[in-house]
Formats: C-alpha cells, structure tokens, sequence
C-alpha cells in the first residue's frame, strides 16, 4: 500500500510539457477577445447597460450598480476587459491580466442576471484558475 503511495507521489511532482496549458490559455483568451469585439461590434453596451431601465441583479449583489456609471466609464470598463483579454491570450502581464478580466467580468455577471449564460460561470472560474497558476511561461509573445 505504501509503495503505490510513493509512486503515485513520485508521478504527480514529475515535470510535465506545459504546451497544452499554454495552448489552452491562447486559445482561451482569443476566444475572450472575440467576445469582447462582438460586444463592442453589436451595440450591446448601449443596449443593455446603458439606454436599458429595467436591471435584474443577482441576489446580494443589488448594491452593484452599473447604471450609475456615465456611459463612457462604462464603455472604459468593457475596454479593460477586452484589452485583458489581449494579454491573456499574448501571455504579457498574465496574472495581472486574468485578475483584471475575473473582477471587471465578475461585475458585469453580478449585476445583470438577465443576460446569464452558463459560459459566463465557466469564464469566472478559468479566470480565478488563471490567477493562482503561472500558465503564461509558454508561448509568451516576447518568445516569438
């Protein structure tokens, strides 16, 4: 029983290619920017954010209110997002990048529950994953 211990031990800690993590977060974060040049592409600010009257928050999380930002603060605010998503996908300022886009993210989820996705959910937790891990040592883009 103890040696199937110690050689479970001695494979988790062996070294392993970080490429498929690396690969992952590209991929990841492209699809993160195409989200966020769709959102500005559609109108979907204006629409929902900003000229909507009527916002249905998550439980808890009324105090969160978008609509008491000017229209360019929140456009300033989905501008974060997607310049975070650039460097999630590029891998320049990783951590500081998947911490960025989890709480601008994050706001944006928590006030209106009328546009919810189970996607969105997903989002959240790769992001919180992506700040607690160092998956931006492959490809970074300086590499290149």
């Amino acid at each position: 029983m103890k040696s199937i211990f110690n050689q479970w031990k001695k494979e988790l800690f062996e070294p392993v290619d970080a490429s498929s993590l690396g690969l992952f977060r590209f991929l990841f974060g492209f699809l993160l920017i195409i989200q966020s040049f769709l959102i500005f592409n559609e109108n979907f600010i204006q629409i929902n954010f900003i000229n909507n009257y009527f916002h249905f928050p998550h439980p808890l999380f009324e105090w969160l209110r978008l609509s008491r930002l000017p229209a360019a603060e929140t456009h300033l605010l989905f501008l974060v997002m997607g310049i975070s998503a650039v460097g999630i996908c590029s891998g320049m300022l990783f951590k500081l990048s998947s911490f960025l886009y989890l709480v601008t993210f994050s706001y944006v989820f928590l006030y209106e529950k009328a546009l919810y996705n189970a996607h969105y959910y997903l989002i959240i937790l790769i992001c919180g994953w992506f700040c607690l891990i160092n998956a931006n040592r492959w490809p970074e883009l300086p590499t290149f």
